[in-house]
């Protein structure tokens, strides 16, 4: 290398090192207090997600309703191909919704329901520790900083979001369908939102912040008090008599903890853990575009079973005989076609009393 580029590229480097430096202050601090966001965020979905589960519960449940249609249709219609499409569509549903009442799917429909109204409950507790940083943003000690943490330079909330970071702290919910968890796992927290070993790779400055005492005089970070032990964020971290006798204890000396007694952890866990095992697809009544359910060729092979056409066909054949490919659009334009079959009263569809239906079939 050239003498006279040495300097040049030495000031290149010291340039870039700061740079990075800068960089990474600016991630640890915002160690300090994006786990929590992470958190708060994570439990939001509870709500989303059991309305999720429920749509698809309560479409198991119109199986049953479309299997009685599809057997008053095949009494209506004079097409011999319509009857038999008809009549194995509604054995296999009515198989389908069979198998969901004995899967429980009803009771884990309470489950979604109380889901949401428990989680709610730990959002506001992970949401009020969130505001209670909030307030120490401007002070040394403040909790919720985005750049170099000896400086204090506090971080803006603004809508949903917390610096850059979402974080809404609200419980207005607009997600839709189905999200996967994230840091919720079954083992505790999947990553502790506050780091607490020293390293390059942790927190070692805002980390230190103090959490809040309430006192007669308002919120203080440094008074001293004895204590058996101390717990934050309702009771994610805790922290000993020996480990920090101080209610406003630095975030360092705290530990994430996962034991059951801790129950906004353990209560959104469970909660977002059954919702996110529930799988309602073995009872509902998709199937492939090229290859029929295997159920669906049981039943038809049971509405062809007359002597005449055995031995004819395979029960896949006689399946992609009735409903072609592709075979789930073939079958949903076919419900759709039952439901708008005209009655005296209304339409498959939309009668309002299915025995007033039977009533007028019996009357043919």
């Amino acid at each position: 290398m050239s003498e006279n580029l040495r300097p040049l590229t030495a000031l290149l480097l010291a340039v870039a090192a700061v740079e990075a430096a800068a960089a990474a202050t600016k991630a640890l601090d915002q160690s300090a207090w994006i786990g929590y966001c992470r958190l708060s965020e994570d439990i939001s979905k509870i709500e989303a997600n059991g309305r999720a589960r429920l749509a698809d519960i309560n479409s198991l449940r119109k199986n049953s309703e479309t299997a009685l249609r599809l057997q008053l249709f095949a009494l209506l219609t004079p097409s011999e191909m319509e009857r038999t499409k008809a009549a194995a569509l509604a054995l296999w549903l009515q198989e389908k919704s069979e198998t969901a009442a004995d899967a429980g799917l009803k009771a884990k429909a309470g489950q979604a329901i109380e889901a949401a109204a428990a989680n709610y409950y730990a959002k506001g507790r992970v949401d009020e520790l969130l505001e209670l940083m909030l307030q120490t943003k401007g002070a040394p000690h403040g909790c919720l900083q985005t750049g170099d943490g000896n400086n204090g330079n506090p971080a803006t909330k603004s809508q949903n979001k917390i610096a850059i970071v979402e974080c809404s702290l609200d419980r207005k919910q607009t997600q839709s369908g189905y999200s996967k968890p994230g840091i919720l796992t079954a083992s505790g927290l999947g990553t502790e939102p506050i780091p607490t070993a020293k390293g390059a790779t942790k927190q070692t400055n805002t980390k230190n912040c103090n959490l809040l005492k309430v006192n007669a005089n308002g919120f203080g970070a440094e008074e001293q008090q004895t204590a058996t032990s101390v717990s934050y964020g309702g009771g994610l971290f805790e922290a000993a008599k020996t480990d920090a006798e101080r209610t406003g204890a630095p975030m360092a000396s705290l530990k994430t903890s996962s034991k059951p007694k801790h129950k906004i952890r353990k209560d959104a866990f469970i909660t977002m853990d059954s919702l996110d095992k529930l799988d309602t697809s073995q009872h509902d009544n998709q199937t492939d575009d090229n290859t029929p359910a295997a159920e669906l060729e049981h039943t038809v092979t049971a509405i062809l079973s007359e002597p005449k056409n055995r031995g004819q066909q395979t029960p896949q054949t006689s399946t992609l005989r009735l409903f072609a490919k592709p075979i789930s659009k073939t079958i949903q334009q076919f419900i759709e076609n039952v439901e708008k079959h005209p009655l005296k009263k209304g339409n498959l569809g939309v009668t309002e009393d299915i025995n007033s239906a039977i009533s007028l079939e019996c009357q043919h």
